[in-house]
């Protein structure tokens, strides 16, 4: 109730804004909104608010509410880095094409997000929008949606990007997917010739024609990996070595992973002096960084499962389930606490407020 609070106050806001200008307004929505989102009403609310003149929505953690108006100030909570959805589609000649997409898109926002990613969909791209995000200093993926030939892809506006838009391109924008008809051929002949040297960035595009399904297909299979080029995993005192993840301080092995992207993802999901490390059979558990011991817990039955676990550690404790035990464990000293909690929910309370239940 109170991410749509948030939200309905938002709109009633916005209700009373008319504009018939571009769209410029910048607006935050805490990412739980997205649990009670689908398809539909995503899509719902990035109609509405672009008809209100909104240009971009950026997807937030913990802000104090739901909705707002203003800029993004840098997080520096988002281990993963940030990712930007742009659509330089045209507002009215693509207005069903825009409807389609609006919808696809919902599963891509909510991936990203739980990988710890700020993710931000800029609904009337060009040039300069996209001129900014390029110099991200942060690590960064851009996905580019909108109408191209093999010669030039296009801006909401109509306006061609030009070709020198990569030459002060950052290095930790690793990626950039194109989703424009003949992208792969404007970008290989014209685009890819000013990209800094030694710039590693990865590009996908298409060759011929494409549309917004087949860029969707390609970023829910298997065959996108999103840390593909990621110059650099670093957070909470890990880093990963090829595919080994690693202590920094000292450069202890913590885990042998089979392969970068898997290290890259633990290391990004890692929190309050705590990682999940994944075992046999696909089990994860959760071991003390400072100690490298694995905390005294039951497993847990996927990594994603452990990881939605960590997110809910407070002052480097976490309460966890150790048979039919729920305890808090403490992953500095690596110990769990003498009480036992009758529930996960009272145990959690009892961390946060430090009262006991």
């Amino acid at each position: 109730m109170k991410v749509w609070s948030g939200l309905l106050i938002f709109v009633f806001i916005l209700m009373g804004v008319q504009t018939h200008a571009a769209p410029s307004l910048k607006i935050e929505m805490d990412q739980s909104v997205l649990s009670d989102l689908n398809k539909d009403s995503f899509a719902k609310v990035l109609r509405f608010v672009y008809s209100r003149g909104v240009k971009e929505i950026t997807f937030v953690k913990n802000s104090s509410y739901s909705l707002k108006v203003g800029t993004t100030a840098l997080d520096e909570n988002y281990a993963g880095g940030d990712a930007f959805i742009m659509h330089g589609l045209a507002p009215e000649q693509d207005k069903q094409m825009r409807q389609d997409e609006y919808r696809a898109l919902f599963p891509i926002v909510d991936y990203l997000s739980r990988r710890r990613m700020r993710v931000t969909v800029n609904l009337h791209a060009g040039t300069a929008d996209l001129r900014t995000v390029l110099q991200n200093i942060r690590p960064t993926v851009i996905i580019w949606s909108s109408h191209g030939n093999d010669e030039f892809f296009y801006g909401s506006n109509g306006e061609a990007i030009p070709h020198g838009i990569f030459k002060n391109a950052s290095p930790s924008v690793y990626q950039f997917i194109l989703s424009a008809c003949y992208g792969r051929l404007a970008m290989d002949n014209f685009y890819l010739k000013d990209l800094p040297p030694g710039n590693d960035m990865l590009t996908v595009g298409w060759s011929g024609l494409t549309n917004s399904g087949e860029m969707m297909s390609y970023l829910m299979s298997d065959r996108w990996d999103m840390y593909e080029r990621r110059p650099d995993f670093t957070n909470q005192g890990l880093t990963c070595k090829d595919k080994e993840m690693i202590r920094v301080a000292d450069g202890a092995r913590i885990f042998d992973y089979a392969d970068r992207s898997s290290c890259g993802s633990a290391v990004i999901q890692a929190r309050e002096n705590m990682a999940c490390i994944s075992v046999s059979d696909k089990k994860s558990v959760i071991s003390s960084i400072s100690h490298n011991l694995v905390l005294p817990a039951d497993s847990f039955d996927n990594f994603f499962e452990c990881a939605d676990r960590l997110s809910r550690a407070f002052n480097k404790k976490l309460c966890l389930r150790n048979g039919t035990e729920i305890r808090i464990v403490d992953s500095v000293s690596a110990q769990a606490g003498e009480q036992v909690f009758k529930s996960m929910r009272d145990c959690e309370q009892s961390l946060i407020t430090e009262v006991a239940l």
